[in-house]
């Protein structure tokens, strides 16, 4: 089977990053859905509401989000919140990085594998892994200051160990030098077409 084109790997490749796109948007929609439920349901509680309750083991109170079941416990709203931000930056990264994939297997696709679009989905894609490994770290920052501040959750236990991931980094370096291999060889291939 051959890589590029039509029928090729990288047409599957494509189809395969449709898939996980969609399943990320949904991600995204249950995410604002949980956010938008858990922001409304804790102005109610705010403003003098008894605490509701979303079934056997989920209740919202004043304190924040009770939780029950093997270990009752207690996130309080700082923590949700960070919570629910992290889990939106990560998916909305890595929306971005499959549409930039998607849109990159495209062109391959298309046998265009050299040209200006690609050089810059690359480059997006790791500025976009860059700032992911960052936020992972200030989450475990705004984690760390939340539990110092408010206590940790009664039951939960909390433990915070910001690892460096050597892989991530290492794959932004090769895309780093991937985009610039690209960015090259669409000025070759240019060079190439006005000679001829």
């Amino acid at each position: 089977m051959k890589a590029l084109g039509q029928g090729s790997i990288a047409s599957i490749t494509k189809i395969g990053l449709s898939v996980v796109a969609a399943a990320l948007w949904l991600g995204v929609g249950v995410v604002s859905l949980s956010g938008l439920t858990a922001l409304i349901a804790g102005l109610f509680v705010a403003n003098g509401a008894p605490p509701l309750l979303f079934g056997p083991e989920l209740a919202v109170s004043q304190e924040g989000i009770l939780l029950s079941g093997e270990g009752p416990g207690v996130l309080s709203w700082p923590l949700v919140a960070a919570l629910i931000l992290a889990a939106g930056a990560m998916l909305t990264g890595a929306l971005v990085i499959v549409d930039r994939l998607r849109r990159l297997y495209v062109n391959f696709t298309s046998n265009e594998p050299f040209n200006h679009e690609n050089a810059n989905h690359l480059r997006t894609i790791w500025i976009v892994m860059l700032l992911m490994e960052v936020a992972k770290y200030g989450f475990a920052f705004a984690v760390a200051w939340s539990v110092s501040a408010f206590g940790a959750p009664e039951g939960v236990m909390v433990a915070i160990e910001p690892r460096i991931d050597l892989s991530t980094w290492a794959s932004i370096l090769i895309l780093i030098v991937l985009a610039e291999v690209f960015r090259e060889g669409t000025r070759i291939r240019e060079d190439q077409d006005l000679t001829i």
